[in-house]
């Protein structure tokens, strides 16, 4: 169980409040209020298609010589959990990246820079295996199966959300691909003579990608969808599923993406 460690908040010009949570398993006492702001960044990438889209929040803390978040650093990945919320609304949840704090000191106070990661970004360091055991996974395996198995270790607990309309003959429409397509998980093994088990992100990337599918983290979900199925749609339905796999109620959410961006000369809000 995650305990509160940090947070602050702060008001943007439409007096809409965003609030950022670090938390710590370890830690015990009372929550300290901090000062700072943030900026949530996706991943650049030149293919449309990349399988695997992971997203970041940039935090900037001020520091002083009582409050120096040294006890922010870390050796661990997923040690530090922090949420990030606009209006109340989720719109980052994820961990402190170990390698991503830079301090700028500036005389008796300072700014601590601390990158996050909704953990898509760990998957390429951790092998397709179960999460408490470490065993490799043989047999056949549902592909909603595979998908939570590598999010499992993320250690990042969302909701996933699918929509992929493709179909095999004789599958019902209505019914969804992601149960009803199976992989032989002894199949993941790479082709380099040593039996080495893929990792979570070569998996991901190797069940997706027949599909033209893209798995992203959005508003403190996983969406996995198609990206050229919004070409001529702001909505999407999506079928519904908890961080284990098992159906929501309902069991389907029509997700409306339509979003307008205005100019900052025009003094339109939000601007680019």
């Amino acid at each position: 169980i995650m305990a509160l460690k940090y947070w602050f908040e702060f008001t943007d010009v439409k007096t809409i409040v965003h609030k950022v949570e670090i938390s710590d398993a370890t830690f015990v006492g009372d929550s300290t209020q901090i000062y700072g702001s943030c900026s949530l960044e996706y991943s650049e990438t030149k293919d449309t298609l990349e399988p695997v889209r992971g997203s970041g929040l940039k935090i900037d803390l001020e520091a002083n010589s009582a409050l120096t978040f040294y006890d922010l650093y870390s050796e661990e990945e997923r040690t530090f959990s922090v949420v990030y919320k606009r209006d109340n609304q989720i719109l980052f949840n994820g961990w402190l990246s170990p390698e991503g704090i830079f301090e700028s000191l500036v005389t008796d106070k300072w700014f601590v820079s601390l990158d996050c990661t909704d953990g898509l970004g760990f998957l390429n360091n951790l092998s397709y295996v179960e999460d408490s055991t470490g065993l490799p996974f043989t047999g056949k395996q549902r592909l909603l199966d595979i998908v939570v198995n590598c999010l499992k270790r993320t250690r990042t607990p969302q909701n996933i959300l699918t929509s992929v309309k493709i179909y095999y003959d004789g599958l019902n429409q209505s019914l969804n691909t992601f149960q009803n397509v199976y992989f032989n998980a002894d199949r993941f093994i790479k082709d380099d003579n040593n039996e080495t088990i893929m990792n979570c992100e070569e998996v991901l990337k190797s069940v997706l990608e027949p599909f033209g599918a893209v798995i992203t983290s959005h508003e403190g979900e996983w969406l996995i969808y198609k990206p050229n199925s919004l070409f001529d749609s702001s909505s999407q339905i999506f079928f519904t599923y908890n961080s284990l796999g098992v159906a929501l109620n309902p069991t389907s959410r029509t997700i409306d993406f339509a979003f307008a961006l205005g100019s900052q000369i025009d003094n339109y809000y939000p601007h680019h």
